[in-house]
């Protein structure tokens, strides 16, 4: 009796069976409104239209009939969200039912989902609160971890510009910078090789991050942690207190100067019997047996070998005398010393540059016979100081001139 009351109501206010079918582009009624306002019915509501038009076409009778209990159960529901999820899932079953007996396909039936009685605040679904569990793990999160460390690395990296180097014997003019220990020369030499390590432990970390990352494992963040904390122990072990080039020079300087002592002891001659300045030059070593030869290309362009041999020429009243040796700047570690002397009548001229097989070379001709020291050889990455070997060839040809007058 109620029911057909409830028709006839439905009949005089001007409403149909198929009023259920409605868009939520566009609600209406508190009930449409309560359907749309609420992601999960709202969804139920378009497969339900969808299953109804699909239905309809198939089955006229049955699909009305559908439509109608439908219409009914929805406004029984009394705004009872998890009974209206219900009543959707039940006549989408149906409309598949109807679709299945007519067109036979495969079709799986849809469960009423779980749905909330509280009201929802708007269709946009709610983010996770947790924002550390959003951003742990994040490719963003890593590089932002690897320019930490890059930048508190360089800010650290001090570059020392100052100090000269001088080529005659006479005065210190690096100062104190001409002493450093072998231990800092060492650091010096491995520092290529250091940063080298250093971009190997970034791309460790980086690379397998990013995979994690996409793998989902979301405390792939540690990397981060372990790039900062490699770079760091990096500078406090090799990068922290590095010489600088002109360190290097300044402490070959101060090798030349306070050899001059042991060249006069050498020679068998005191400083009373010098009439001129002791003049020095570097040449390209050999090396020294039991210490590895190596090789840094300085910030200033120059490449730079940790051992080099050393030429000191010192003026007697009637005779020129030389003194070599080779110095290993990170070993503190010299070679035997080879010393010769010759009159100066018997000194033909000298000269740098080439010799017969194209090497650059520092040539001191005698009637005895050609000395050769190497400015640069073949194959060899280091190269003597050009400058300063000219400058003792100038002193050695100022000498000849006014010895043989």
């Amino acid at each position: 009796m109620k029911k057909i009351i409830f028709l006839l109501f439905i009949f005089l206010s001007g409403h149909t069976y198929a009023d259920n079918v409605f868009n939520c582009s566009n609600p209406t009624s508190n009930l449409e409104q309560l359907i749309c306002s609420d992601p999960t019915l709202a969804n139920l509501n378009g497969i339900n239209n969808e299953a109804y038009a699909k239905s309809i076409s198939l089955d006229l009778q049955t699909s009305s009939d559908i439509s109608k209990d439908l219409y009914f159960n929805l406004r029984k529901c009394n705004d009872e969200k998890q009974c209206l999820a219900s009543a959707y899932s039940e006549a989408i079953n149906s409309y598949r039912a109807v679709i299945v007996a007519n067109t036979k396909p495969v079709v799986e039936k849809v469960e009423a989902p779980q749905v909330s009685n509280e009201p929802a605040a708007d269709n946009v679904p709610k983010e996770s609160s947790n924002f550390l569990a959003q951003l742990t793990g994040t490719p963003a999160l890593i590089a932002l971890g690897a320019i930490i460390a890059l930048v508190a690395l360089i800010y650290f990296i001090k570059t020392k510009s100052s100090g000269s180097v001088g080529s005659s014997v006479g005065s210190n003019t690096s100062g104190s910078r001409g002493i450093i220990s072998a231990d800092d020369a060492k650091k010096y030499f491995d520092y290529p090789s250091k940063v080298k390590l250093m971009w190997y432990s970034i791309l460790a970390v980086v690379i397998p991050g990013y995979m994690a990352v996409g793998m989902g494992i979301t405390q792939a963040w540690l990397g981060v942690f372990v790039l900062i904390a490699a770079a760091v122990i990096i500078y406090m072990t090799s990068v922290k207190g590095v010489c600088s080039d002109q360190d290097i020079e300044a402490a070959y300087e101060n090798f030349a100067i306070t050899t001059e002592d042991k060249a006069i002891t050498a020679l068998n001659v005191s400083k009373s019997d010098l009439i001129r300045a002791t003049d020095w030059f570097w040449y390209v070593s050999s090396g020294i047996q039991g210490h590895e030869k190596r090789y840094r290309d300085g910030e200033d362009g120059i490449n730079r070998a940790n051992t080099r041999s050393f030429l000191l020429v010192m003026y007697g009243e009637h005779q020129i005398m030389s003194y070599e040796v080779d110095f290993n700047i990170e070993a503190d570690a010299r070679s035997k010393s080879n010393n010769s002397e010759w009159f100066y009548k018997d000194v033909v001229g000298v000269e740098v540059g080439p010799d017969d097989k194209g090497d650059e070379m520092f040539i001191l001709r005698t009637s005895g016979g050609a000395k050769s020291l190497p400015m640069q050889k073949s194959g060899s990455s280091d190269m003597a100081d050009s400058e300063k070997a000219q400058g003792v060839m100038n002193s050695i040809r100022a000498m000849l001139r006014e010895k043989k007058q």
